[in-house]
């Protein structure tokens, strides 16, 4: 088990389209979906908007864990393409898992 908190050098925040946020994006203030991928094995995918919305995964395989959007938290298909589209339903908070690291370069 874990026996401390994460560090910042353990999350690393995704946007939307893909890519790891920058100091900018935070500032921007109009990303309703963003990711956090913590200690390279979890990644909490979230959609704050009230549309569905699209989110381009990180290129590892990953699996989900939990969808909101279901009413019991289950999600209908466990594998996802690495790299892939993830469409999520509004107010939807997704858990993914993987044993691949997941940093960007």
């Amino acid at each position: 088990g874990r026996d401390r908190f994460y560090r910042p050098e353990d999350v690393t925040w995704w946007g939307a389209d893909g890519r790891p946020l920058t100091d900018a994006d935070w500032h921007r203030g109009e990303a309703p979906t963003l990711g956090m991928l913590a200690d390279d094995r979890w990644m909490l995918v979230l959609n704050g908007g009230t549309a569905p919305a699209d989110f381009q995964l990180p290129p590892v395989h990953l699996a989900l864990v939990l969808d909101t959007s279901q009413p019991d938290g289950t999600p209908s298909d466990g594998a996802l393409t690495a790299g892939g589209i993830l469409r999520l339903a509004a107010r939807t908070l997704v858990v993914l898992h993987t044993e691949q690291a997941a940093r960007p370069a």
